[in-house]
């Protein structure tokens, strides 16, 4: 982009004027005399940088780069002397302003408005910024750690090729399906740690959800079993649960393999919709609780760690390899008896193996019928564990709806089907 050069020192000039009102703003309460730079001193060090900046060499502008660094950390200096916490953030926030005068007139004037921008944002964020990281506990960092260290540095290293005679176990391909898991594991937790246990049990188990819903449904039931009085409450929050569980694999499906949601989508949605609207009339029709079980400040305390992503991966690949094995020997059959018992433990691994896998390859509709196959075994399994680990009331209750969501998503699958 090519402006002139008055036009270039009016944007070097504005720059410094949006940082130093941001600087200006901080300082406000400070006595006059007692501020290390303002609107005024800002706009001047980035009309300064642009002024330097028209030099066609480098040496001009390393010049003012010098004084300006000079000056300000000199000043900065003399005012620390009395015992005054100024810190570091003025200093280079001055630097950058010199700087981005200089980038405004040497042709890159959006560049220096998008930077100007960004830091003008991170300069006003500062309460904001130190209030999260004093709330975040070292489990949820180690957490955020371990997902930037699983797909920034371990992802790229992964073989990209088939490592078993068969090509079902792709290591990349495998990897990069539990760091998407793990991702919306952490995103689930956040939105407990924000959402949660202080909000009520609805709230508690509809973030819970995002992580596992066969977790909450095991806590809650437990607690049922524990606190009869609240099992039935208990149960319409597992149910809860259970409905994200349908958007969780929309979304998974949608990010993996996007031509299978036209299928999908309306037997996905009637389960999801009959088990979300039976949870809140489950909740709505028994004495409401006074407090949230123990059960939804377990899940808060629990980010996923590198351990659980590494069974969870394992897990993917064991389906992956078992269905591939499967197809081989027995047909599409074998593979329909993979998911049923695979889905009984973990439908996320099920859905993403079967969705990524070519085992089938373009027959889209025995994918669908294969995971809806996998989310009704899963179902099941956890009304019999509802009742078995929290007793007649509430696993009645979640049975029942459940029951009602699983005839409408068998409903809503095959029509999917015909209507694609």
């Amino acid at each position: 982009m090519t402006i002139g050069p008055v036009y270039s020192l009016a944007i070097a000039l504005s720059l410094g004027m949006l940082i130093g009102l941001e600087r200006g703003w901080q300082a406000r309460d400070l006595p006059e005399g007692q501020r290390v730079a303002g609107i005024r001193t800002y706009a001047l060090i980035g009309l300064l940088g642009g002024v330097c900046g028209l030099e066609p060499g480098p040496y001009l502008a390393a010049v003012g780069l010098g004084m300006v660094g000079l000056l300000v950390g000199g000043f900065h200096y003399l005012e620390a002397r009395s015992d005054r916490d100024l810190g570091l953030t003025s200093l280079f926030a001055a630097v950058l302003t010199y700087g981005l005068g200089v980038l405004a007139v040497r042709g890159q004037p959006l560049a220096a408005a998008a930077a100007a921008t960004a830091a003008v944002i991170l300069l006003a964020s500062k309460s904001s910024l130190h209030a999260w990281v004093r709330a975040v506990s070292w489990p949820e960092l180690r957490g955020f750690l371990v997902l930037v260290f699983m797909s920034a540095l371990v992802l790229p290293l992964m073989p990209s090729v088939a490592i078993d005679p068969w090509g079902a176990l792709v290591p990349s391909e495998i990897w990069f399906l539990a760091v998407m898991i793990a991702a919306l594991s952490l995103v689930g937790h956040g939105a407990v740690r924000i959402l949660g246990p202080g909000r009520g049990l609805a709230v508690s188990a509809l973030a819970g959800g995002l992580m596992s819903s066969t977790a909450v449904g095991l806590l809650f039931a437990r607690n049922a079993r524990q606190s009869p009085s609240q099992a039935q409450s208990l149960a319409g929050a597992s149910l809860l649960a259970s409905g994200v569980m349908s958007c969780r694999t929309l979304l998974l499906i949608g990010l993996i393999r996007p031509a299978l949601l036209p299928s999908l989508s309306l037997g996905l949605v009637g389960l999801g919709l009959v088990l979300f609207i039976g949870g809140y009339l489950v909740m709505r029709l028994d004495q409401p609780l006074t407090a949230v079980p123990r059960a939804a400040l377990d899940i808060a305390s629990q980010p996923f760690d590198l351990f659980v992503t590494l069974r969870l991966a394992g897990l993917i690949g064991l389906v992956m390899l078992t269905a591939r094995l499967a197809s081989l020997a027995l047909g599409q059959g074998g593979v329909m008896i993979v998911s049923i018992l695979a889905g009984m433990a973990d439908v996320d691994a099920v859905t993403l193996s079967l969705a990524h896998a070519q085992t089938f390859g373009p027959d889209q509709a025995m994918i669908v019928m294969v995971i809806g196959a996998a989310i009704a075994s899963n179902t099941v399994v956890k009304s019999v564990l509802a009742v078995i680990l929290g007793g007649w009331v509430h696993g009645r209750n979640y049975g029942l709806v459940s029951l009602v969501a699983l005839v409408c998503g068998a409903a809503g699958l095959v029509l999917g089907l015909n209507l694609g």
